[in-house]
């Protein structure tokens, strides 16, 4: 990979995997600006969002969670640990197509306990 010459700390992007959970918890809010950032393709497809990046000349993004995405992970139900763990298992997959271009942030419940905070490792 060439020099980093250009960071974008502020990058928002769902994982595949849990896409369409966040979209829909965000849909519920019944917010139009939220859902109107949301629904952008570059929140969402890889594609778009490299295409960003290209535009804007960044040569590494960090991929940081929206505040919707544990209450969001939450309203599909079951166990917040088995949800955090899809989110974190999907977007490591995704991203590994990212050719190095897209660090994300490993999602937590910070209350969750020792399993939580385990999948930092």
């Amino acid at each position: 990979m060439p020099a980093i010459r250009r960071v974008d700390c502020h990058v928002h992007y769902f994982p595949s995997d849990v896409a369409e959970s966040q979209l829909r918890h965000v849909t519920r809010l019944n917010n139009p600006h939220l859902n109107q950032v949301y629904s952008r393709p570059a929140w969402h497809d890889l594609t778009a969002l490299t295409e960003v990046l290209d535009s804007t000349q960044v040569d590494l993004g960090l991929v940081i969670p929206s505040a919707s995405t544990i209450p969001a992970l939450r309203s599909v139900g079951g166990a917040i640990q088995e949800a955090t763990e899809a989110h974190n298992r999907s977007m490591s997959r995704d991203l590994e197509a990212a050719d190095g271009r897209l660090l994300a942030m490993a999602v937590v419940d910070p209350f969750g306990g020792h399993e939580d905070v385990a999948q930092l490792e």
